[in-house]
């Protein structure tokens, strides 16, 4: 501002800022909404990120200008010393494929889910993740991806790395093992290190799902929700072991970017069957993911997740000014509502800390978040 005679400084609300500022800024909120969009990525991974998709309206030069210090990875990442193991690596999919459970994870997520199953292919790092109400389920679920995963790939399962828990010990499992050829390769009691990848995307799972609760804003109980998004987000972000994504590796394609969102972010989805005249023509969401055609949707006054393809995302400070509308080709909503819902108790009152969520914590070792085929 300009001090006058006075000694009282004057400041120009009406002074325009130069283009090259304004430009700066743009860029600079852009690169923002990015990171948020992809759960708090780092730096270098959102470079490379640049050359391994497609959608991603960034570029190298821009990168630069994130560096401040992103007080939500502050809350949510925390580094650990690595335990070293060298152990074979898989040569093909579905070669070796790693398994382990998270949990019990309080608080129980909205619709009742206490547990984490992890489940990552060696070889092209591919994962998906399922949510347990208690761990007697994992091993069905294990059943359930190998089968798919099978079907899809055309190649056999060799070997299951996981540690020697009931879940993984029981009869009908080892029994189911055997009859297909898979080996199961348990780890040492009390060494749950060996089994390392399986630990590390936990770990990975966690740090990204605790960044999005806390970014977000929203209750605790949605940080199932935030676990979905957090694998479909790995899956689609470079790694240390192999130089595609495993997205990419998987599915012989590069991630399309272009429908990725901030998480809890608000969203209007358009009012189906019969809508008075004088009524709202769409209502509103809060988003919480993503399904194989559309968007994953939290309806506050009926507590549940609905699905719509056709979402206008909105109400977000980092948007530049711009509505974003998204249309997922799909024949018609995967589910629908008739009432306006309430989402104004969805967001947590006070901010969250680490201390507050083993609930979430990197300590404590039916949907899925990407169908096997995705894209």
């Amino acid at each position: 501002g300009n001090k006058q005679e006075n000694g009282i400084y004057v400041i120009d609300l009406n002074k325009k800022i130069d283009e090259e500022e304004e430009s700066y800024l743009a860029e600079e909120t852009k690169l923002k909404l990015w990171h948020r969009k992809l759960g708090h990525m780092g730096l270098e991974n959102l470079k490379k990120l640049t050359e391994q998709s497609i959608g991603m309206t960034l570029n190298k030069k821009e990168m630069n200008k994130l560096e401040e210090i992103c007080e939500v990875c502050l809350q949510a990442k925390q580094t650990r010393l690595a335990f070293n193991t060298v152990r074979k690596r898989a040569k093909r999919p579905l070669e070796i494929i790693h398994t382990d459970i998270c949990g019990p994870i309080e608080p129980i997520t909205w619709d009742g889910k206490s547990y984490i199953l992890t489940v990552l292919d060696d070889y092209t790092h591919y994962s998906k993740v399922y949510l347990l109400k208690t761990k007697d389920e994992a091993s069905e679920y294990l059943k359930e991806f190998i089968m798919e995963a099978e079907a899809y790939k055309n190649v056999k399962t060799h070997k299951i790395r996981c540690d020697n828990g009931g879940e993984y010990a029981n009869a009908n499992f080892k029994q189911w093992c055997r009859n297909k050829g898979i080996i199961l390769d348990y780890t040492i009691p009390y060494s749950p290190q060996l089994n390392g990848k399986a630990e590390r995307l936990n770990r990975s799972l966690l740090e990204k799902a605790r960044a999005l609760i806390f970014d977000s804003k929203l209750n605790k109980e949605f940080w199932g929700e935030a676990v979905y998004v957090a694998a479909y987000l790995l899956n689609r972000s470079p790694t240390d072991t192999v130089i595609k994504t495993p997205t990419e590796c998987w599915t012989g394609e590069k991630p399309n970017l272009s429908r990725l969102q901030v998480f809890g972010s608000i969203a209007y989805a358009k009012a189906l069957g019969y809508v008075k005249k004088l009524d709202s023509r769409s209502k509103k969401y809060i988003f919480v993911g993503y399904s194989l055609n559309g968007y994953r949707l939290w309806d506050e006054k009926l507590r549940k997740i609905v699905v719509y393809r056709d979402v206008i995302f909105g109400e977000t400070k980092e948007t530049l000014g711009e509505t974003v509308i998204v249309h997922i080709p799909e024949d018609k909503e995967l589910e629908e509502t008739s009432e306006e819902p309430e989402n104004e108790n969805l967001r947590n009152s006070e901010s969250s800390t680490s201390e507050e969520m083993i609930s979430i914590d990197s300590e404590e070792n039916e949907q899925e978040v990407a169908r096997l085929g995705e894209g």
